[in-house]
């Protein structure tokens, strides 16, 4: 028979040695599964000769089936953002709008989005689902 171990303390997580609040925090980031789907923008051309080369960049564009929640991680507090932004290479933003404003349809369509311009990702973490 087993014998069972009853705690008798409470450690507060503030107070437990660094490595290893490190060590739970990394724990806490789970691999995503990130659904993106390319989109192509129907709009009108900037010319009647077309798209001017620099918006041919708009048109395709890259858009969420379902925006993942940002990492919770990321929110907790310094220290596990940190962490999230260090682990395994680290979140980023990605399929952002923001480098598609280089005219002025392009600024005026992200400024009229109400949903968020990145999703956060781990490349070496998450997994990229493009169907």
């Amino acid at each position: 028979m087993a014998a069972t171990i009853t705690a008798t303390t409470f450690h507060h997580f503030p107070l437990l040695p660094t490595e290893i609040r490190l060590m739970i925090w990394e724990s806490a980031i789970l691999p995503r599964t990130v659904d993106i789907r390319p989109h192509l923008y129907r709009r009108p051309y900037h010319s009647h000769w077309g798209p001017t080369l620099a918006c041919m960049r708009c048109i395709l564009d890259v858009k969420s089936a379902k925006v993942p929640p940002t990492p919770a991680l990321l929110h907790v507090c310094r220290e596990s953002r940190e962490v999230a932004l260090q682990f395994k290479g680290g979140y980023v933003k990605a399929f952002s709008k923001e480098s598609n404003q280089h005219c002025r349809e392009c600024r005026y369509y992200a400024s009229t989005r109400s949903s968020p311009q990145y999703i956060w990702v781990n490349f070496e973490l998450d997994t990229i689902f493009t169907g």
